[in-house]
């Protein structure tokens, strides 16, 4: 790891705490009850095992550890990883990564617990806070806000994030996205994403 890339993955760990931070106590003003924004770790990923997998109502099948975070970390020191925990219990765990030339900030794999939990419908605008959030760390080194975006929901998520009200989504190859926030002054192009990476939210 060479003296550039040493700094950028601080400068980016000191984003996603500072995001935690602050979204923990927005969601404490405005839900009234402590929601416990954090990484997703070993212990998280335990639990995951352990109660998600295998789940009769789990709407997905993915492998956090292996199909999810491995190729995540590979990409390097940009992206976010969030958890959501209420009373201990674990609500909610996502991944979202920065595109290569910094224009997309893209929510690729989002998971709720598999059965009736405190955040139950508030997991994405939660999750949607927490990009933006992001967003704007971002902008601090770069003077330009990434633009957010879902990136290839699934057809089940695509129901549920439009009676969100999430309603623009693009399309380019394989690539579909529900755009969330625009790049400031840009159209919805996506010409800097190569992956076809799929997310959920349940």
């Amino acid at each position: 790891m060479n003296e550039a890339h040493r700094d950028a993955a601080a400068r980016y760990k000191v984003h996603r705490k500072l995001v935690r931070e602050l979204l923990e106590e927005q969601l404490l003003s405005e839900y009234r009850f402590r929601i416990d924004v954090g990484t997703i770790n070993d212990d998280i990923l335990r639990v995951a095992r352990r109660d998600w997998y295998g789940h009769e109502r789990r709407r997905v099948r993915w492998d956090w550890e292996h199909e999810i975070l491995a190729p995540h970390y590979r990409r390097g020191p940009r992206g976010i990883e969030l958890s959501l925990l209420v009373d201990g219990k674990l609500c909610a765990i996502a991944v979202a990564r920065l595109s290569r030339h910094k224009h997309w900030l893209s929510l690729t794999h989002l998971e709720g617990a598999p059965w009736q939990h405190p955040l139950k419908g508030k997991v994405l605008p939660i999750i949607v806070s927490a990009l933006v959030m992001y967003g704007v760390q971002i902008s601090r080194d770069d003077e330009e806000q990434p633009g957010i975006r879902l990136l290839n929901p699934t057809s089940g998520a695509m129901v549920r994030y439009r009676l969100a009200g999430y309603n623009l989504t693009t399309s380019q190859k394989r690539l579909r996205a529900m755009v969330i926030q625009s790049r400031t002054g840009e159209d919805h192009e996506h010409r800097d994403e190569k992956d076809h990476e799929s997310e959920a939210q349940t």
